[in-house]
């Protein structure tokens, strides 16, 4: 068992501490158990001296000439203080390495043998400002014209590790200093999982019984071209399939590798940006059915609505839960448009546990520092939601529309092969987003050939998890 340790004077933020030594530890953290230095000093000499190591966090040299135990020593940068909250937030440029990965806060200094080691890499500190979104609290005036936080505003962007799971690099860090102290610990037992998520904003292109009109009007105004209004007139006439409606060729598709597959539906939401459906329709209850029969997990796609009036949240689950006879438990917010981390409160009371909102739209990489499920914490109230966050770590509009990535698609390819072998290394999830209108032909996209390029990878990896593409 291994004994985290805090300073007594950081006991005003030891729920904090004590999340990001969770995150940090991984696995580990399931063979150790917490105190504050006073606590552990009092516990009886025999249930000390059964600890494997001591993690001690706090400025006070920490010593016990009772007990001979190994003694891993991080010195706090401060992050955890007076400041907590209101010190801006760091530069990226010159950021300390260790061991080539970037500290956020404190140093690179590693000095010890197999019986000790001290270091003030903040490693806990620094886990914390990815894990919790801590920076977007801090800097709340940094919004897009939607309220989300940009992820080229972020500082893994400005410093140039969005592209790598750093809090994983951190905890691989500290599974290494207990191999120098020769602690014995639990191995890691995730393995590489893929999870393809796909949100539903529409069903169709045409969805009213006026579109023909409406269609035709457009043509007649030079608007659109006139193959639209006999496209149109054709879907709705029933001669031809909506080319919004690729349900088919997903569910095809998804069974090609081991993946667990996800769907999101609205269930409200009236704003322009919304869903042009309604979860009552027999269309969508048809669809419900055959992602159920296809083994899909159905989940909540809060709307964008929903997002700005929180208090909709939980109508909108419920409707969901109406219509599909069952909890529903997982969400993904429109547009990714989760804005403020204190939201998670709204979907914890609307008895949401599971979500896939937290990767940024502009920009694909690594949000949140991990590539694996985390519990997410507020920051603010310094309590944990209760909500366990798979990050989104690939939207494919991110990858090709000009305001956000602009890649071709081999540039796409070569950066979500490049992601997929990064997670592999960490045994990691790989979650990407993929909307059904990105199936369609028309209007053209790579959209469709990217995403079985990317199934080809993944299936390959699964049968030969050593093999590396060029």
């Amino acid at each position: 068992m291994i004994a985290f340790v805090y300073s007594n004077r950081l006991e005003p933020w030891a729920r904090a501490i004590t999340y990001s030594a969770q995150v940090l530890f991984d696995e580990v953290w399931d063979d150790t158990q917490t105190f504050n230095l006073e606590e552990f000093r009092s516990l009886e000499e025999g249930r000390r001296r059964s600890m494997t190591l001591i993690v001690y966090y706090g400025d006070e040299e920490f010593s016990d000439s009772h007990v001979d135990l190994p003694i891993l020593s991080i010195k706090p940068s401060g992050f955890f203080g007076p400041g907590y909250l209101n010190a801006p937030c760091p530069s990226p440029i010159n950021l300390p390495r260790l061991v080539d990965t970037p500290v956020i806060f404190g140093g690179s200094s590693v000095i010890g043998n197999n019986q000790t080691l001290d270091t003030d890499a903040d490693l806990l500190a620094s886990s914390y400002f990815m894990t919790t979104r801590y920076e977007e609290v801090i800097r709340r005036e940094t919004r897009d014209c939607h309220g989300r936080f940009p992820g080229r505003e972020s500082l893994p962007f400005r410093a140039g590790f969005l592209s790598r799971p750093i809090v994983d690099e951190y905890t691989l860090i500290f599974r290494s200093w207990l191999n120098q102290l020769r602690v014995p610990h639990p191995e890691r037992t995730r393995s590489f999982k893929t999870l393809l998520t796909h949100d539903v904003d529409y069903l169709g292109r045409y969805y009213k019984p006026y579109d023909p009109f409406r269609t035709l009007g457009s043509v007649l105004l030079g608007r659109q071209p006139i193959q639209r209004a006999a496209e149109c007139l054709a879907v709705t006439a029933g001669i031809t399939r909506d080319p919004f409606d690729t349900f088919d060729e997903m569910f095809e598709y998804d069974q090609q590798i081991d993946a667990d597959v996800y769907y999101f539906f609205m269930a409200g939401g009236k704003s322009q940006l919304d869903g042009k459906y309604r979860i009552g329709w027999r269309r969508t209850k048809r669809l419900l059915q055959r992602c159920r029969e296809a083994g899909a997990v159905v989940g909540l796609h809060t709307s964008y609505e929903a997002s700005r009036n929180r208090s909709l949240i939980a109508k909108e689950k419920r409707k969901l839960e109406d219509v599909l006879g069952d909890r529903v438990h997982h969400n993904r917010h429109h547009i990714l448009a989760w804005r403020e981390p204190e939201d998670g409160w709204d979907l914890a009371a609307a008895g949401i546990t599971w979500d896939s909102t937290l990767g940024y739209a502009d920009v694909a990489g690594f949000r949140l520092g991990v590539c694996r499920p985390i519990p997410l914490f507020d920051p603010v109230s310094m309590q944990p939601f209760g909500i366990e966050e798979h990050p989104l770590i690939v939207m494919e509009c991110t990858l090709d529309r000009p305001q956000y990535m602009g890649l071709d698609q081999d540039e796409a390819f070569c950066y979500c092969r490049d992601l997929i072998d990064t997670i592999r290394k960490h045994d990691g999830e790989f979650v990407v987003l993929w909307h059904n209108t990105a199936f369609a032909t028309d209007p053209p996209s790579y959209q469709r050939d990217l995403y079985t390029q990317m199934l080809q990878v993944l299936d390959r990896r699964y049968r030969d998890p050593t093999t590396s593409f060029v």
